[in-house]
């Protein structure tokens, strides 16, 4: 019997997962919505760390098997307020990098999953429109 995240997952996926948070490191100084508390943090983890976390025995122990639930001092989130204006503010999430790896291993199997229906049938259709400037 498969384990429950090996039907959205996998270690290729995983792999992707931790390279967008590393390509946005990377963005972060030409990019000024990148520029936060979270990433930064991210940036100055220690490469050891980061390089264990990208590797195949790290998701086979602990994504692939479900660890990540009882580890939770390397998978967690932490709510912070952050000021939004003036007189308003904005909760805001961080996520350990293992967790916003998790995060956005989901994200890319979801963008995966549906991109081929957006593609052969919503981008296709003329019946659609986007009010709000965004592109379909």
């Amino acid at each position: 019997m498969k384990e429950e995240i090996e039907v959205f997952s996998n270690y290729e996926i995983w792999e992707q997962a931790v390279d967008l948070i590393e390509n946005t490191i990377k963005q972060m100084n030409k990019n000024r919505h990148f520029n936060t508390i979270n990433i930064n943090y991210y940036k100055n983890l220690n490469e050891e760390y980061k390089k264990r976390v990208k590797s195949k025995e790290y998701y086979n122990l602990k994504i692939k098997k479900l660890l990540y639930y009882g580890y939770e001092k390397e998978f967690f989130s932490l709510s912070y307020l952050m000021p939004k204006s003036v007189y308003s503010i904005r909760e805001t999430k961080f996520l350990s990098y293992s967790m916003l790896a998790i995060h956005n291993m989901i994200g890319i199997y979801l963008y995966n999953l549906l991109n081929p229906f957006y593609e052969n049938y919503i981008k296709k259709s003329k019946n659609i429109h986007s009010y709000y400037g965004g592109n379909f």
